[in-house]
């Protein structure tokens, strides 16, 4: 059975009401910070796996792409805070649980993403509308299908492999660069 318990993750004392008494099979987290990891876990009663949804962000944007989790997680000059909160919330994690596995994906896109970031660029270009491209549009992303990671997290779950951090995605990476001057002729 699947449950979905929606928490607030300002207050300790509602979380540890809410999960109180609770066991999960498996936790999957997607939190932002250290001390929202440290609250859910301080929070729950029992639980199997847990499994964080962390970024690619964790990595500095010099490092040739794609990444292995081999390399250095640092600070990263685009994603700033975002990126070495991920960093610190991953390193609060494996503090209090080594047997957790870390997911880091890139950028996400699929049915119900609730960031417009992927989709911006091509509204834009729909409503012919100007828009910024880093690095004249040549810079090389990585993507990734939302139903591929949940599958991928589905078999991670169900192996339960030795190495517990790892970097999904697709192996090649792409540019988004295209002529922007007149969409619609």
């Amino acid at each position: 059975k699947v449950s979905r318990i929606k928490l607030d993750h300002t207050n300790p004392d509602s979380m540890k009401d809410a999960l109180k008494g609770l066991y999960f099979d498996v936790v999957v987290d997607t939190a932002y910070t250290s001390d929202d990891v440290s609250m859910l876990h301080d929070s729950l009663d029992g639980y199997g796996d847990y499994l964080l949804i962390s970024s690619s962000a964790v990595y500095p944007e010099t490092l040739p792409q794609p990444f292995t989790e081999e390399m250095k997680v640092g600070p990263n000059g685009i994603w700033g805070k975002y990126g070495t909160d991920k960093i610190e919330a991953e390193t609060a994690l494996m503090e209090r649980n080594p047997n957790a596995y870390i997911v880091r994906p890139p950028y996400l896109y699929g049915p119900y993403n609730n960031l417009h970031r992927e989709a911006f660029v091509f509204d834009c270009a729909l409503a012919d509308r100007k828009f910024y491209l880093p690095k004249n549009g040549e810079m090389q992303l990585q993507f990734f299908y939302i139903h591929d990671l949940c599958r991928f997290m589905d078999i991670l779950l169900n192996i339960k492999p030795k190495q517990h951090i790892f970097n999904v995605g697709n192996k090649d990476t792409i540019s988004i660069g295209f002529n922007n001057t007149n969409s619609k002729s």
